[in-house]
């Protein structure tokens, strides 16, 4: 799904070749365990959320500040904070609109379920960019960079890997995607299974917990007598840990 809605409008994100080289960092190491369909559609999920997400598109800025981003920033942090929360609503919302459109035909084609956009908003929701970003070395940037794509790809894996547990037959839903994903020739389960155990005991705790809780922060919180803060700062540095220990399994460079 390449459209999001700003001013009342569906726009195209344009090219951004530092999303574009991020991404690729971020998803390649992926491409010899899932299907090309589905990682070109979670790839596209993450693109748009570094181009119209408050802290993707900081980022971004600082990086390059000639490359035209696409979000209307806030200069009030709590704004902001908000800003990426109603961008996910967006895309999930506009996804639902897209699912009744193209699962409508013969043929079953895999579309990002609900569940890894609830993961995505449980990992960069209310996410803001430290004002210090703008002042922050370029290399560091960078690495905060690579950790939030890490972290987005981290989201949409655990919310797909969960999705086809409660699936009977993938491949009726998703077609030859779902297939190879129930299939899983390369072994991809197994190797997510070790990423997930190789995370501190309160990580791993943390993330059965909010799942539990069907990616319901308020429900969280009641449940591990939390405050908003406390999940979001939690949530964040989960799956950061996870995009790490993924990308460690899977043989890439940090």
């Amino acid at each position: 799904m390449a459209a999001v809605m700003q001013d009342d409008a569906l726009r195209e994100p344009k090219e951004n070749p530092i999303a574009t080289a991020a991404l690729d960092r971020a998803w390649t190491p992926y491409t010899p365990f899932l299907p090309a369909d589905a990682i070109k559609e979670l790839r596209q999920l993450t693109h748009d959320m570094l181009i119209y997400h408050p802290f993707g598109a900081a980022l971004i800025a600082r990086l390059s500040p000639s490359i035209l981003v696409e979000a209307n920033v806030s200069a009030d942090k709590t704004e902001r904070g908000f800003q990426g929360y109603a961008v996910t609503n967006i895309l999930r919302a506009l996804m639902v609109k897209v699912r009744e459109v193209k699962c409508g035909g013969a043929d079953p084609l895999f579309l990002p379920p609900d569940q890894c956009f609830l993961c995505l908003q449980a990992f960069v929701g209310y996410a803001v960019a430290p004002e210090t970003v703008w002042t922050t070395p370029y290399q560091d940037v960078q690495m905060f960079l690579h950790q939030f794509s890490d972290g987005m790809v981290a989201a949409l894996i655990v919310g797909l890997m969960r999705e086809l547990r409660s699936l009977p037959a993938p491949e009726k839903e998703w077609g030859d995607v779902g297939r190879v994903l129930r299939e899983d020739k390369p072994g991809f389960a197994s190797l997510f299974a070790r990423a997930v155990a190789a995370l501190p005991r309160s990580d791993q705790t943390f993330l059965d917990a909010y799942a539990g809780c069907r990616w319901d922060m308020a429900m969280l919180e009641r449940r591990l007598r939390l405050r908003g803060r406390e999940v979001v700062q939690r949530s964040s540095r989960l799956f950061q840990h996870l995009g790490g220990s993924l990308r460690e399994q899977l043989g890439a460079e940090p």
